[in-house]
């Protein structure tokens, strides 16, 4: 439609999936004074009420205002648009100092899995080596080292800001055995997933308004701090970020990301026109897998969506393995392929795998989420005293989180704790509109099937609440 309106000036515009711009070399611009629009806003008329958005918009409007732009221009100065090729954000990688080809093959291998997932969080691009030292050619280093000692190893990895030389996220620990095994290692998996979660706060700061790459990063950051709130308000503002996201830089992983909203949206039944948000959690996984279908954390976030909502389990559990044979790192695709293997029978390992995502709750922001489907799993395999701590955490961790308070209801139950589990049923009937104990009996739209098909629920409960 641009470049029929521009007709025979169309050459001047250039476009690609995620940015149009127009050639610097053939236009210019001036802005007229007397329109009054001399000086307009970054995201001008945006209104969202959250302090942390407000405060994250208004250093960014400073920054926008403060960065040598006049606010006025004449019209006897025309002004040149400065068009920037888009190139998503660069990352370059390197093994740290090493004193053996394993200790230095190890290190290259850990980093690379760090900027690999860089890669999937944010569309950013991993550079080789023979350019990714070149002046100015990325933005982000990722360095590790291993180094081997009597049977031990260290593990040291530093990510930083080339730019400016910060240090965004540095992590080190040790583990038994020789350098090559530290991909086997619970220890890598959690620093590799916690690594991406902790540097996505920064990079809006450090890239800037002019880096559709940044602005994408904020939006996306403050999605998934929405998300993990799991309030019913803030799930819409998360679906809103992540598409403000996805129209600044697009990437299919933000669109993966808006059908694990809706899923979740559907599963805590908080969702108006929950036809409408299944229709669209269906749509938004096919556009996902069409636009990103080689990106990890995408196929893994609409397996976990596909598989939450109940639909399709069989297509959920090909996603999940797509999703670990691509990035077995990647601890969305671990806990992906967790709850198709128990969806399948396959108990134990479902349940081993499940257990190593519990190995990195300490430092993540999303350790909630892992302590719900780690219940699930364990309510699956048996072990039902596990699936109560997990759920329990889980509960505690987010007071809005209302699918782990359903597993506490029956897990309390099935224990004969019946006062706490009348806490939690007190607690439903206040959060959900439509909840009632012949609900989570009986109908098998209530989203509890682990517990039902484990035999947890059963119809003597109902003398309990009468």
């Amino acid at each position: 439609m641009l470049r029929k309106d521009l007709g025979k000036h169309a050459h001047i515009l250039g476009a690609n999936r995620s940015d149009i711009w127009l050639d610097s070399t053939l236009v210019s611009t001036r802005n007229n004074p007397s329109n009054g629009l001399t000086h307009r806003e970054f995201l001008e008329g945006l209104d969202v009420p959250d302090p942390e958005f407000e405060d994250w918009l208004r250093n960014t409007r400073a920054q926008f205002d403060n960065s040598g732009l006049p606010q006025q221009q004449s019209l006897a100065t025309p002004q040149p648009i400065l068009a920037r090729p888009p190139k998503g954000i660069l990352v370059r990688s390197k093994a740290g100092h090493a004193t053996t080809r394993a200790e230095s093959m190890a290190s290259q291998l850990v980093a690379d899995y760090i900027a690999t997932n860089f890669e999937e969080w944010f569309g950013s691009w991993l550079l080789s080596n023979d350019v990714s030292h070149a002046a100015g050619a990325a933005d982000l280093e990722v360095s590790c080292n291993v180094m081997q000692d009597d049977g031990m190893c260290a593990l040291e990895v530093k990510i930083s800001h080339i730019g400016t030389g910060r240090i965004l996220y540095a992590s080190q620990g040790g583990f038994s055995g020789s350098p090559l095994e530290a991909l086997n290692q619970e220890l890598v998996g959690g620093i590799v997933h916690v690594a991406a979660s902790k540097v996505s706060s920064k990079l809006p700061h450090l890239l800037g308004v002019d880096r559709s790459e940044g602005v994408a990063a904020g939006f996306a950051h403050l999605g998934k701090q929405r998300l993990m709130t799991f309030d019913p308000e803030n799930l819409e503002e998360a679906y809103s970020f992540m598409s403000h996201a996805r129209q600044a830089h697009e990437q299919g992983v933000f669109v993966a990301w808006q059908a694990f909203i809706r899923m979740a949206q559907l599963v805590d039944n908080v969702a108006e026109d929950p036809e409408g948000k299944a229709d669209d959690l269906r749509a938004l996984s096919n556009e996902a897998l069409a636009l990103s279908g080689d990106n990890s954390l995408a196929v893994a976030l609409v397996a976990i969506a596909r598989s939450m909502a109940q639909l399709d389990p069989a297509e959920s559990t090909q996603l999940a393995k797509r999703a670990m044979k691509m990035n077995p790192m990647n601890l969305f695709a671990r806990q992906a392929m967790a709850l198709a293997l128990s969806n399948a029978g396959q108990l134990e390992r479902a349940y081993l795998l499940s257990k190593s995502c519990q190995k990195f709750l300490p430092e993540d922001d999303s350790s909630h989420l892992w302590d719900l489907y780690h219940a699930l799993v364990c309510i699956a395999v048996g072990k039902t005293g596990e699936a109560l701590v997990s759920a329990e955490r889980a509960s505690a961790g987010c007071s809005e989180f209302i699918a782990p308070r359903r597993q506490l209801l029956g897990l309390y139950l099935h224990e004969n704790r019946i006062d706490d589990a009348k806490v939690q049923f007190d607690l439903l009937r206040q959060k959900e509109h439509d909840f009632s104990l012949d609900r989570f009996l009986n109908d098998p739209e209530y989203p509890v099937d682990t517990l039902r098909n484990r035999g947890l629920i059963n119809g003597s409960f109902e003398d309990i609440f009468s």
